[in-house]
């Protein structure tokens, strides 16, 4: 699976919260194993996996039938979502421009307390 960013966070968690509660956890691991397919898939192939796109966490929740309005995502659904990311070694959660501007100020790592 692509790294996880906090886009695919709330895209997935809008998708998990729209299903019964009862199967939230079941939904979360299944869009997990659905972005580590089609990544995949585009690693081997060169294109996009024809249902679940990417690889990202966001284009497996997009196959579920589009995002919900937004506000519709709900805590339940975020935590199914990380509760699902945690049980994969490998997924990734990054925040690319914290993680670059971070690499380029002085020493990589810019607060005081983090000098003691």
């Amino acid at each position: 699976m692509r790294p996880v960013t906090v886009h695919d966070v709330m895209a997935a968690a809008e998708a998990v919260g729209r299903a019964p509660k009862a199967e939230r956890e079941a939904v979360a691991g299944s869009l997990v194993a659905a972005a580590r397919l089609a990544d995949l898939y585009r690693k081997r192939l060169g294109k996009k996996h024809p249902q679940f796109g990417s690889g990202t966490l966001a284009d497996a929740a997009l196959a579920l039938g589009g995002p919900a309005p937004w506000g519709e995502m709900n805590t339940a659904g975020v935590i199914a979502v990380l509760s699902a990311l945690a049980r994969q070694p490998e997924a990734q959660l990054t925040h690319k421009v914290a993680a670059r501007s971070s690499a380029k100020r002085l020493g990589g790592i810019a607060s005081p307390q983090s000098r003691q």
